[in-house]
């Protein structure tokens, strides 16, 4: 299952009608989004909007979205604008999807990638943070396409699971791989299609 399949299950899941995606390199994941109202932002001329999400936000965000799909620089600090940027312009019970939350080793989490090889950048640091420290937002990861996060708000608490680990005061590659699954929350495809988001 690919991202784009995540999403267009949630489309129709929840009959979604505007989408927003944050980084559209190549439109792989734009071009399979069926939607009436569909808006695109990458500063390197792909999408509908040539430019960064900081500006798009700040400047040409005129709406609020059902999903909005967040794909962009892979850098925890910039991952955490666009999903604060992006909670901001999400409709109710909007659903905001993150790419590249769980890397398979150790290069691909690095802050600058290596050339012909993944890259997930430290995403994954801003999801955990997510994880332990909003309990007005329910998420979870699906193990697939080198995780796809979801966020959902929410008006009830959920149990946080920073009850049953021990949080250093940063996070690092051996923890992550310690911690992964309840770190992030991580959840199967077919938890996913079953009902878990």
């Amino acid at each position: 299952m690919q991202r784009y399949d995540i999403i267009k299950h949630l489309i129709r899941q929840y009959d979604f009608k505007s989408y927003l995606e944050i980084g559209v390199l190549g439109r792989e994941t734009l071009n399979q989004i069926d939607v009436p109202i569909k808006h695109g932002v990458d500063p390197n001329g792909q999408g509908d909007f040539t430019m960064t999400s900081d500006e798009f936000f700040l400047k040409h965000c005129s709406q609020n979205y059902d999903i909005i799909f967040i794909d962009g620089l892979h850098l925890k600090e910039q991952v955490k604008k666009d999903i604060e940027n992006a909670l901001t312009h999400l409709n109710n019970n909007g659903i905001i999807i993150v790419h590249d939350c769980l890397p398979s080793c150790e290069e691909e989490q690095f802050r600058e990638g290596i050339s012909g090889r993944p890259w997930t950048g430290d995403v994954w640091k801003t999801f955990a943070e997510l994880v332990l420290f909003s309990d007005d937002l329910d998420c979870c990861v699906v193990d697939t396409d080198h995780g796809c996060g979801i966020i959902k708000r929410s008006d009830k608490n959920f149990p946080s699971v920073r009850g049953n680990l021990e949080i250093p005061v940063r996070f690092n590659w051996s923890y992550f791989q310690h911690n992964r699954n309840a770190l992030l929350n991580v959840i199967t495809i077919e938890e996913f299609l079953h009902g878990h988001s």
